[in-house]
């Protein structure tokens, strides 16, 4: 599992990124001891058995910190399109829920909220806002999020979908390690800028 101290370096990062500071260098690791330390089961520390643990899994902690980049990222392309329409509104507000949602999630795994059934719950409001802004957009018109440095476009219904399935994926009980690479999830968003998963 990811030491605690290292998540919340994680979390330090993406909201230096947030709010435009520079970011630190990583701090070096500790020298290791000369003896060796009692290790875990692989199998448990791949797929640990509570929720808390699972989520501050590395693996986990792509998921998470690159879903998080791929919205910061998308709601800038949104923003910067300039369409003021009252339906590009409306998505970039149900957008800007769905970040502050996933931000929620963030700052209850930095203040080590251990209860299973609030972080279950701050993972399906996640998953139920962007599946409830898919449906907006299959009602009133998908949105086009350019790829800068290109005359192409991605879809932002394909962008939440590949969200939503990170977040459901962190929300099952299936092993982590049957989980696809962060690559292969968000294989669509690479050309964005600042996406560069893990």
């Amino acid at each position: 599992m990811l030491g605690f101290s290292s998540f919340c370096f994680w979390v330090h990062r993406l909201r230096a990124r947030w709010r435009g500071r520079s970011l630190p260098a990583r701090p070096s690791r500790r020298p290791r001891p000369s003896s060796s330390p009692m290790l875990e089961p692989l199998e448990t520390r791949l797929n640990p058995s509570d929720l808390f643990g699972r989520l501050t899994s590395l693996v986990a902690a792509r998921y998470l910190s690159t879903s998080s980049i791929v919205l910061t990222d998308t709601i800038g392309q949104v923003e910067g399109a300039g369409d003021a329409s009252p339906h590009v509104a409306q998505v970039l507000g149900d957008l800007h829920g769905l970040q502050g949602n996933l931000d929620h999630l963030f700052n209850d795994l930095s203040d080590q909220v251990t209860n299973s059934k609030q972080l279950r719950g701050d993972l399906r409001n996640v998953v139920h806002q962007a599946g409830h802004l898919m449906g907006e957009l299959r009602h009133g018109g998908d949105v086009p999020v350019a790829v800068e440095g290109t005359d192409t476009s991605l879809s932002l219904q394909a962008i939440l979908n590949d969200v939503r399935f990170a977040i459901q994926s962190l929300a099952t009980g299936r092993p982590l390690s049957k989980l696809p690479s962060i690559e292969v999830v968000f294989m669509l968003e690479a050309g964005l800028p600042g996406v560069s998963p893990p």
